[in-house]
């Protein structure tokens, strides 16, 4: 397995299998550890009910009581509050590093996303979409998973073509859709809460963390019956249609503006379009024809790859 990211992270706790490919442990670029955490930042520029933007500082508030500051790029200093590892990294591999990847100049992405011949699909969408378990059923019929929730990807490199890195290795997943996916069940994502998601990882295993990415689809569900014959459908995004919809999946896309500013933040995503063709998926949205879902969308992959 090729093991390319974009920075490097030591942390002092026990963060999972998430980030694993970050990991070092010594000389990294971004350090994460325990410390003192305040709950305002009182020369923030923006304040919000969960978190607060300052010159080089991002300050996130959880209900739970955990406070993560992420500093510069290169530090994440964490309030614990009581809570377990597992509570603390949920938040700090989601919105923190998020909000670390704003810092270091890399655009994140709210998608998941599989690996072809070296190259990178990745698939977004609203919340409920059903991005992880379409990755996570593309595994199953064969294909290399390749990240979560997060594609990450590096405006510097950007040319013909924009890399992409792997954000999340792990899949969180309903536990209907573990079963509809073959996918390895490991541990709940939130221990303690009677939640029936799980941390897993899919049947065929992990493949690359780096790739140029070709294309991103956005799933959307049809509002076509199960009668009808056209049940998937696969359309080209161009145009400002396309600017709007890469704007609407971007990972945490206020963070972008408060950090980065408006400006660079459009700027940005301008700078994207046409490194990548963007897509729309439609497909009927009923456990019955999953499958079939996979299938049209897998042979889809092969045909445009």
């Amino acid at each position: 397995m090729i093991s390319t990211v974009p920075f490097t992270a030591t942390a002092d706790l026990d963060l999972g299998n998430r980030i694993t490919p970050y990991l070092v442990e010594a000389s990294a670029d971004v350090d994460i550890r325990e410390g003192i955490v305040p709950e305002r930042l009182p020369e923030a520029h923006l304040h919000e009910p969960a978190y607060d933007v300052g010159d080089g500082a991002f300050l996130l508030r959880v209900p739970n009581g955990v406070r993560l500051l992420v500093e510069d790029g290169s530090r994440i200093t964490y309030h614990r509050a009581g809570n377990s590892d597992g509570e603390i990294a949920l938040f700090l591999t989601g919105s923190a590093w998020g909000a670390l990847c704003y810092q270091r100049g890399l655009l994140p992405l709210h998608a998941s996303g599989i690996s072809l011949d070296g190259k990178i699909y990745a698939f977004t969408g609203p919340s409920g979409a059903g991005k992880s378990t379409i990755a996570a059923g593309l595994g199953k019929a064969g294909f290399d998973f390749f990240t979560d929730d997060i594609v990450i990807l590096d405006p510097a490199t950007a040319g013909d073509q924009v890399t992409a890195y792997a954000g999340q290795r792990d899949l969180k997943l309903w536990d209907d859709a573990i079963a509809m996916t073959a996918s390895d069940t490991l541990q709940p994502v939130r221990a303690g809460h009677d939640i029936p998601k799980f941390y897993s990882t899919p049947a065929t295993g992990d493949g690359p963390t780096s790739g140029p990415l070709a294309k991103m689809i956005v799933l959307a569900r049809t509002k076509e019956t199960a009668g009808q014959e056209r049940l998937h459908d696969v359309q080209l995004l161009d145009g400002p249609k396309s600017l709007l919809v890469l704007r609407n999946n971007v990972y945490r896309s206020r963070f972008a503006e408060a950090i980065w500013g408006r400006q660079r933040f459009f700027q940005t995503l301008t700078q994207m379009l046409g490194m990548f063709e963007i897509y729309t998926f439609r497909r009927l949205f009923l456990p019955e024809h999953f499958d079939d879902s996979i299938a049209a969308m897998a042979d889809w992959l092969r045909e445009n790859s």
